[in-house]
Parts: structure tokens; sequence; C-alpha cells
């Protein structure tokens, strides 16, 4: 028990610093380039502009022997299919571009068949997209494997509700009831808590934060959700919690088990709300946006 009691204060320790270097620098870049008047934006608002923030990457990998009416399709549905999303589509023959940085994929994944493609988050981590080719619904299978990269009735749920809300607190399910009761209760707390600080805020956020719940049966549906937070669907056993806000962006860190706390979750919330209009590098503020 004190070793989770230490986990734990260690957890509030490292999101209250989290906390008061964001205010810090919030506070530094106001004062740089708006020495009279407040800030024009506060850090929710912030969070749906376009800075540069590295993009995932899809990857797709073909041969010189690879049919040529697979290389049409492969590139015409990931182009069409990720063409508004924040993945960008790079079509690799690896005959011809044996230089190309993103090869060490294949021997990562150790890919033997070809076409094949991997997805790359921000953070560097990797996954194999998965999609048959040995049969005539080449097309069909890429489309839905393409399609599952950026749809899922969770991330559509948050698509909506963080654009019309404050933000969303995620919450993902463990195995254990009474892990979930906990962590559901604390999130709803911090939640309520945020809500009555809202008035006490720099600007008007007319909607308070929502709450979205991914339960166990409904996991399966959401491998690249879990995979873009960092997690495993088959080592998911415990309650996580994540801040996401604006374009979709992941604020904060994951809380796991008992890392879950009703002051560390409204510290990280209450950040959304904080003026900031920064000129400058935002990336420790806006986080990594789901794919």
């Amino acid at each position: 028990m004190s070793c989770i009691k230490s986990q734990t204060l260690r957890r509030d320790f490292e999101v209250a610093k989290f906390f008061r270097v964001t205010a810090l620098i919030c506070l530094w870049f106001c004062m740089q380039f708006q020495p009279v008047w407040a800030c024009r934006y506060n850090v929710r608002e912030t969070g749906f502009a376009d800075l540069g923030i590295d993009p995932y990457r899809f990857y797709g990998y073909v041969r010189e022997t690879t049919p040529e009416d697979f290389v049409s399709v492969f590139r015409e549905i990931s182009y069409a299919s990720l063409l508004d999303s924040n993945i960008q589509v790079d079509i690799i023959n690896i005959d011809q571009q044996k230089d190309h940085p993103a090869l060490k994929y294949l021997d990562l994944w150790r890919i033997q068949s070809y076409p094949s493609a991997v997805l790359v988050s921000p953070d560097g981590q990797s996954l194999v997209v998965p999609f048959e080719t040995s049969n005539v619904s080449f097309k069909q299978n890429l489309k839905s494997a393409v399609n599952d990269i950026v749809f899922s009735p969770a991330r559509d749920k948050i698509l909506k509700q963080v654009i019309e809300t404050y933000g969303v607190v995620l919450l993902i399910e463990g195995t254990d009831a009474e892990e979930n009761r906990r962590a559901l209760e604390i999130v709803n707390k911090a939640i309520e808590k945020t809500k009555q600080q809202m008035r006490f805020m720099p600007k008007t956020i007319f909607q308070p934060p929502s709450l979205i719940v991914v339960d166990r049966e409904s996991l399966s549906q959401e491998k690249i959700l879990l995979w873009s937070l960092g997690l495993v669907l088959d080592k998911t056993d415990t309650p996580h919690v994540a801040v996401l806000y604006g374009r979709v962006r992941w604020i904060g860190p994951l809380f796991k088990g008992q890392e879950i706390s009703e002051a560390a979750l409204t510290q990280v919330l209450c950040i959304i709300g904080e003026d900031c209009e920064c000129g400058l590098d935002w990336r420790v503020l806006q986080g990594t946006m789901l794919p």
C-alpha cells in the first residue's frame, strides 16, 4: 500500500510540475507579446490551430514485382482516404528507394510480403496496418483497413464533443469493476470541480468538460485509439484516463489505475481554460493529436 501511495504522490507531483511549468511559459510569453492587454486566446482556442506539429505517417511499401493495378489502387485509396486527416501518405518502392528512412520498419516488423503498410505516430511508435492482398477484394480490404485508421466509434464521439465543449475526459475501462467505479467517480468529481471554476476563467467557455467512457466490450473497435495513447488491447487491465481538447489533442499525462486522482485531473483540465497567446513553440501545450 505504501508503494502505491508513493507512486500516486510522484504522479501528483509530476502533474503539478507540468501545470506550473505550463502556466509560467504562458505567463512569460504573454508578458513578452502583450505587455498591456490580456491575452486574446485561451489554451483551448489555440488547440484548434495547426502550428506545424509533426503528423502521423502512413508508409506504403511496394516492389518492382508488385502488379501495377495493385500499386495504382494502393495509391488511390491511401491518398483519397487520408487526404483530410492528420496522416501523411508516402508510397515507397523499396527497390528504387533503397535509402528511404522508413525502410527500417520493414526490418522492425519483419515484413516480407507486398504491398504492405505501417502507421507511425509523431512519438515514433509504429503499427502494421493489416489488409489482405491475396484475393480479388484487395481494394475493399485496403479501404476498410485505412478507414479504421481514422474512424472508430469512440473517436467519432470525441471529435464531436471536443468541438462543442470545454474538452473531453476519456476513461478507458479496465477489467476490475470496482477500479472502474472508482475511476468514474474521480473523473466526475474533477469535471464538476472544473465546471465550478469555469466562471472565474479569463474567457467564457459555455460547455463544461464532457466524459466519454470506452467500456471493455468496445475495446476491440479501438485498437488505433489505444495505440495512439501507447496502450495495447490485451494489456489494458487497469483503468486509464486522458484529457483531450482542441483538434483532439492529448494534454497532460496518461493516468493509470491508482494514479487517477481528482486533484491531478483538475489541474490538467484547468490548463485548457487559461489565457495564453504565444507566438513561439506550442508543443509544450498542444500535445499529440489522435489520428
